[in-house]
């Protein structure tokens, strides 16, 4: 900057230049629109997301508290709370939080009908669009006076329905106090049961032979037996006899839960054949609409580890692939698709897909007492 002989002050050219520069940004941060604020969002948090509970003897109860809190920065709304097989969860004690908020649940373990190693879990269901599902794992050990195997107690296998068949079990002491066991009453009108000492208590054997005529699916019974032991005086030992048909479906039916399959989704059922034919074939998969596409490979031989069911156990195997739409677009009833094969008598094998949780628990399970 220069001063003139009149007495003014008279601008440089660097002068002018840092002058615009400065209008020029001071404008252009009047101009600039604003910064984009993220939208505001719900988030779940969990006090815990294991319980391990440690050793614990057959028979014991055992309950938890959990906090859930709502650290984001909406409203947060719990829209379920699903326990898995072996504990049970109570509802949250509030199904809306504001952010900050915070409310608790009580889960629960029941050790009846467990033993060893377990591994169960509970499932919050939220509008937490990050986390939809949080899951909070139960881990821990039971202990029993005794064991028996295999787990699921005395099985029995057939693909005969005419022909009586036998399974047996093993029960055996786990600790050095001896047991003694006494079959106290049979709840299974369709098998003789008979006990036998192995050794002198420490193990003994159960034998069920399930007695004709049978039908298809699952037939199962109770055996109650004192075991002369104060800490588990009885044991209810379960029996169960599974008879096949030569064509079946596994899983028997597809459950798309409508708010837990919100888009299309892909399934796959495997064909289990138990039949002769070596020619056995799947000759088509007849859907109800263009909204259902169903892929099937080739005939394959089942695997080895099917041999635990010995001659029950599938000889060929066929998958098919399904493209199935979301599950609040199916009807109540659910829709039925046909699977077409070349085994006289099933020529046409229904597969049921369907919203709706007990016919899809009906379909997967025939039970009879």
């Amino acid at each position: 900057m220069t001063r003139s002989r009149t007495g003014s002050i008279t601008l440089g050219l660097t002068g002018f230049v840092a002058i615009a520069l400065a209008a020029a940004a001071a404008h252009a941060a009047d101009t600039q629109p604003p910064a984009i604020q993220a939208p505001a969002k719900p988030k779940i948090e969990l006090s815990s997301e294991l319980w391990n509970f440690g050793e614990i003897w057959f028979g014991e109860k055992l309950e938890q508290k959990v906090t859930i809190k709502n650290t984001g920065n909406a409203e947060l709304r719990i829209e379920s709370v699903r326990a898995s097989c072996g504990c049970t969860a109570s509802k949250a004690e509030k199904n809306v939080l504001a952010p900050g908020e915070e409310t608790t649940a009580s889960v629960s373990f029941d050790s009846h009908k467990r033993q060893g190693q377990v591994s169960t879990q509970v499932t919050f269901v939220s509008n937490d669009p990050d986390r939809k599902q949080v899951v909070y794992y139960l881990k821990g050990f039971v202990k029993r006076v005794l064991n028996y195997e295999p787990a699921g107690g005395v099985v029995i296998h057939s693909t005969d329905r005419t022909a009586a068949k036998s399974g047996t079990g093993v029960i055996t002491a786990t600790t050095a106090e001896p047991i003694r066991l006494e079959i106290v009453r049979v709840d299974a009108p369709k098998f003789d049961v008979t006990l036998k000492e192995i050794v002198a208590g420490q193990k003994y054997e159960v034998t069920a032979v399930v007695k004709p005529p049978l039908e298809t699916g699952r037939t199962v019974g109770n055996v109650v037996l004192k075991t002369g032991n104060e800490r588990e005086p009885e044991l209810n030992l379960p029996i169960v006899a599974t008879v096949y048909d030569k064509v079946e479906l596994s899983p028997a039916a597809i459950f798309l839960e409508p708010t837990m399959t919100p888009d299309r989704t892909e399934r796959t059922v495997s064909i289990h054949y138990r039949g002769e034919n070596p020619e056995f074939a799947v000759l088509n998969v007849d859907v109800p609409s263009d909204d259902y596409t169903a892929n099937f490979g080739k005939v394959r031989p089942a695997g080895p580890e099917w041999q635990r069911l010995g001659d029950s156990a599938p000889k060929m195997m066929v998958d098919i692939k399904f493209s199935l739409p979301p599950g609040k677009s199916l009807p109540p009833q659910g829709v039925t698709v046909m699977v077409q094969t070349n085994e006289p008598g099933f020529e046409q094998v229904p597969l049921l897909i369907t919203p709706d949780g007990t016919a899809f628990n009906a379909a997967l399970r025939k039970t009879q007492r």
